[in-house]
């Protein structure tokens, strides 16, 4: 991309900045001070378009190809409608490839913070005394009506709302499953009641799961009601009919599963727009999918490219969503 902020040239072409961007991201420098053994590279300067001639006489001088400032520079022409468009381009690539399939998708959210920046505009209260900015995308400009795309969302609990589910299956025709947030929501009022009737059926099934790093077989049995019906606290109070699927899971040896702290978490609660069948086998096979955004999407991102630490103190601190298929 090229900047709009950039009136000349002025002899470096801002496809060589952008790829020294690109080296000093996949390096892991988080300071453009620090960039000084990057910039006396010779193979990877000449590999993103440098003139060979021009790093050697650099190198000869001992002088870096360019003064590490001149890429902060770089990086502050580029407006959000340049950033946007960027992305755009490159979503409409992925289509065209057809790499975007399917229809099942999950989502989770990442939190890049900054340790300063809490005055600057429009910066909004996030959580835990954070301030930031949230990153929104209009994928419809290039993949057209996001039902087209997207059949069924699969949501972590920390993205329970009302709204949320209301706008998704209302606004755009998008099926939901999400789990259950916590103890403390009216709806788990109603499953507790529910659970305790008489005669209620189950099926109970195997699963393989990594408890403590090591695979395990554990014993799970599900069961499904019919929808129950969720409003908004805020006004205007929409309102939304979901079904619940509830899941207990044991060791093989029937005792209960429990986190590094003690509790018991055996049960867990989840809510969907989808038909869950008879006893909702499908929605927890469906939601096990899920775990592989985490597993294998921001883990890497995080212990491997150190997203969690932005590559220069200019850029600001967002807050959006990653999707995988």
């Amino acid at each position: 991309m090229r900047p709009s902020g950039l009136k000349k040239e002025n002899g470096i072409p801002s496809q060589c900045l952008n790829g020294l961007e690109c080296l000093r991201e996949m390096a892991g420098i988080a300071e453009v001070a620090n960039c000084g053994p990057l910039l006396q590279d010779a193979y990877l300067l000449e590999r993103i378009g440098f003139a060979a001639e021009k790093v050697q006489r650099r190198l000869t001088r001992d002088r870096t190809i360019i003064d590490p400032e001149t890429l902060p520079n770089h990086l502050g022409r580029f407006t959000e409608a340049d950033l946007e468009a960027g992305f755009l381009r490159r979503l409409g690539i992925i289509r065209q490839k057809r790499w975007l399939r399917g229809g099942l998708y999950a989502v989770d959210g990442h939190d890049i913070r900054i340790p300063f920046g809490k005055g600057q505009e429009r910066a909004t209260r996030i959580a835990e005394g954070s301030y930031g900015y949230k990153l929104l995308v209009r994928l419809s400009q290039t993949l057209g009506p996001l039902r087209e795309r997207l059949k069924i969302l699969l949501l972590d609990r920390g993205y329970w709302g009302t709204d949320l589910f209301c706008e998704l299956k209302q606004d755009y025709g998008v099926d939901f499953l999400s789990r259950v947030r916590d103890e403390k929501l009216d709806i788990n009022g109603s499953i507790q009641r529910q659970l305790a009737e008489p005669g209620r059926t189950w099926s109970r099934f195997q699963e393989q799961r990594q408890f403590a790093g090591r695979g395990e077989t554990q014993w799970v049995r599900t069961t499904a009601w019919e929808p129950i019906r969720l409003i908004s606290d805020e006004a205007p109070h929409r309102q939304i009919a979901v079904h619940v699927v509830v899941a207990e899971q044991t060791h093989a040896d029937g005792t209960p599963i429990r986190d590094k702290q003690g509790r018991d978490i055996s049960t867990t609660c989840y809510v969907t727009s989808l038909r869950p069948g008879t006893h909702g086998v499908k929605v927890r096979r469906f939601y096990r999918n899920r775990w592989s955004v985490e597993n294998q999407g921001f883990r890497p991102l995080s212990q491997t490219w150190e997203i969690d630490r932005p590559g220069t103190a200019t850029q600001r601190c967002w807050r959006g969503w990653c999707s995988c298929s």
